[in-house]
């Protein structure tokens, strides 16, 4: 019997009791939640198809910046000729923030098919993003108003609901027209896998016909200051991005033209020394979802530095199995705080797409935050709808 620490519900498990021959009787996966699409903003493209190729190819989006951007940092990855009123237009954006507008900008690259006013299905869509604390930016700002003004509520009130952690999510909806439930999800750099793991308790419980999840992250000067104050934080390089996924649910009976997602695991280390040890055993348990004979193809970590946390809990996790290529996501795109998580499960799903092996491929994305949060999801992309 392992015990894997995770949080409660039906995406994950607390407690595994499974003799070693179950795992071998099992001839395929149990899907959890169909991928039917995706849409994301990053520094190296606006498709996880351009992302995952500019990552194999060991690229770097890194350029230079002003202050202005990432506060000490001179060099950082920014989603580049991004701008609020070119992208969504003058109407609603006076006030918006980078963070937000990021967000129902990528909502809005699912197409009409999904997002849009008078949609009869808008009360079964839902949305769970995943963020930071916000706009670190819009919060900082109001309170430095308050503290220097002549009087303290002397304030733009227009600017208030950006200080609020769910305003990204909430304008998403408002632009286009989701009536679904409607969440916002806080795990420091695990955000995207515990978005994703929300998303999958909504379909579960019935709650919603499709949800769309994914997190957003901004890079500003306050977050770049906020950032060089933790340890690393100096050497750290600074990305940013927004990415969503469309999750339907798995008796949908056919495969996501996207890709599947097969296992979700969650824990959290006590300590900083029981970190590995926690990852690893995550990791493991996201692994016993493949099926005999399957192979992993890709592995795509936050931190992809051989001899890291993520390295060996993967190493320890993978036992005799062959040794997947590390996708060094981060290493592209930069440290994309709360967007990390998802912006890597985009990468790995894009790297499977790119794929011409004849046969279904997995994809395994681990997180972990310094707060002790750490995750893992299995991926998988059926070769039948892989582009020929």
């Amino acid at each position: 019997m392992t015990i894997v620490p995770t949080l409660p519900g039906p995406a994950g498990t607390q407690l595994r009791d499974e003799h070693p021959d179950d795992a071998r009787s099992r001839t395929k996966p149990q899907v959890l939640a169909r991928i039917t699409g995706w849409a994301m903003h990053s520094p190296a493209g606006d498709t996880p198809p351009a992302a995952a190729q500019s990552v194999l190819a060991g690229a770097s989006c890194a350029s230079a910046v002003d202050p202005a951007t990432a506060g000490p940092y001179a060099r950082a990855c920014r989603v580049p000729d991004f701008d609020r009123v070119r992208s969504l237009g003058r109407k609603g954006t006076r006030t918006m923030d980078r963070a937000t507008a990021l967000a129902v900008a990528t909502v809005a690259g699912l197409g009409p098919d999904v997002v849009g006013h008078g949609r009869p299905d808008a009360v079964g869509t839902g949305l769970v993003l995943g963020t930071a604390m916000g706009s670190v930016q819009s919060t900082m700002d109001f309170t430095r108003d308050a503290l220097t003004g002549d009087r303290p509520y002397l304030v733009d009130p227009a600017r208030f609901p950006n200080t609020v952690m769910n305003f990204a999510a909430g304008q998403c909806a408002i632009w286009h027209g989701l009536r679904g439930p409607n969440a916002t999800v806080i795990a420091g750099r695990v955000t995207g896998v515990a978005a994703v793991r929300y998303a999958i308790r909504l379909l579960t419980l019935g709650h919603a016909r499709r949800v769309i999840t994914g997190a957003v992250e901004e890079l500003s000067p306050q977050r770049g200051w906020l950032e060089s104050h933790l340890p690393g934080g100096p050497e750290r390089l600074l990305g940013e991005g927004c990415g969503v996924l469309l999750l339907e649910p798995a008796e949908t009976g056919t495969a996501g033209p996207v890709g599947d997602v097969v296992a979700v695991e969650t824990g959290l280390a006590a300590s900083p020394e029981a970190t590995r040890r926690v990852l690893g055993r995550v990791a493991a348990a996201a692994l016993d979802a493949l099926p005999p004979g399957a192979v992993l193809d890709v592995h795509a970590p936050y931190d992809d530095r051989p001899g890291s946390v993520e390295a060996d809990a993967l190493t320890a996790a993978l036992g005799g199995r062959p040794r997947p290529r590390v996708l060094p996501t981060t290493t592209t795109l930069g440290d994309s705080g709360a967007a990390s998580a998802v912006l890597q499960t985009q990468v790995a799903l894009g790297a499977l797409h790119l794929r011409s092996t004849g046969r279904d491929g997995y994809a395994l994305v681990t997180s972990l935050d310094t707060e002790g949060v750490v995750g893992a999801l299995l991926l998988r992309h059926q070769w039948q709808d892989a582009p020929r």
